[in-house]
């Protein structure tokens, strides 16, 4: 039968390890997400650009040797994919190369040239939302290291100040341990092999809902393989329960050592 005081232990110990290993998890799943998308706004842009398709109205009056003399001319941008003349010889629709198409400058010069083309009529694409997505990529592009740095930043003080949380609530225990002569290696292994594997099983898990997330999303968008960079993706696989068990295990032993060396009046005074 389990004392009162074995039971207290116990919840004692699901409480710190819950604790502890749901914040892990929320602080390494946004790390990895903002990673993820860190390295993936090329690829986002990419694939919008790589759908967006252009139609070219042609002056109604062309022969279709005229029509299909305007569409060679087209062809030559090099920021063609693809270029395709509709059966009645009046429309052409172009597929752009998303590598050639650094920014707003080069679509707006695109779009310039192939008006001034003699036999054109007008052309047509979503201007305002192709612009917009452009312009908003650029953008994260250029922020979106500053938001890595800051989430990991903010992530970093969050395990910090709830490891320091868990190890305050054990500051008598700490303490009377030092009283009987445990040495400071004792104490440091009591809570950081604690802390160690529930950091490690955070990072685990974390990995797996990332893992069956991506799964889940290639079955229903099968697209999103374009998107993700794949090599990233198991990068950050890999690094999220590297980085979880080095995070707290650094927090773990600052603050053990910083709890150790206080004496009975600090106890109180925290």
């Amino acid at each position: 039968m389990i004392s009162k005081k074995q039971t207290y232990k116990l919840n004692q110990w699901k409480i710190s390890f819950t604790t502890l290993f749901v914040s892990t998890t929320l602080v390494l799943a946004m790390f990895a997400i903002s990673l993820l998308l860190r390295f993936s706004f090329n690829n986002i842009k990419d694939y919008f650009i790589s759908n967006l398709e252009i139609e070219v109205e042609l002056v109604s009056t062309l022969t279709p040797i005229e029509s299909f003399q305007v569409r060679n001319e087209i062809e030559k941008a090099k920021i063609i994919k693809s270029i395709a003349l509709d059966n009645s010889q009046k429309q052409i629709k172009i597929g752009l190369n998303s590598s050639q198409l650094k920014n707003l400058e080069d679509l707006d010069k695109y779009v310039e040239q192939i008006k001034g083309v003699k036999g054109v009529n007008s052309v047509l694409y979503p201007e305002a939302i192709t612009k917009y997505i452009l312009s908003a990529s650029d953008f994260i592009k250029k922020t979106s290291t500053l938001l890595v740095f800051i989430i990991g930043i903010i992530g970093y003080l969050f395990l910090y100040i709830i490891i320091r949380i868990l190890i305050y609530s054990k500051r008598y225990p700490i303490y009377n341990m030092k009283l009987v002569g445990a040495t400071k290696k004792y104490i440091y292994n009591t809570f950081i092999i604690k802390n160690l594997w529930c950091s490690l099983a955070a990072g685990l898990f974390t990995s797996v809902i990332l893992s069956l997330a991506a799964f889940t999303l290639t079955l229903t968008h099968p697209d999103t393989l374009l998107v993700i960079d794949i090599k990233t993706f198991y990068f950050v696989l890999l690094l999220t329960p590297i980085l979880g068990v080095i995070v707290n295990v650094i927090n773990t032993r600052i603050l053990v050592n910083k709890t150790y060396k206080l004496n009975r009046k600090q106890l109180n005074s925290i």
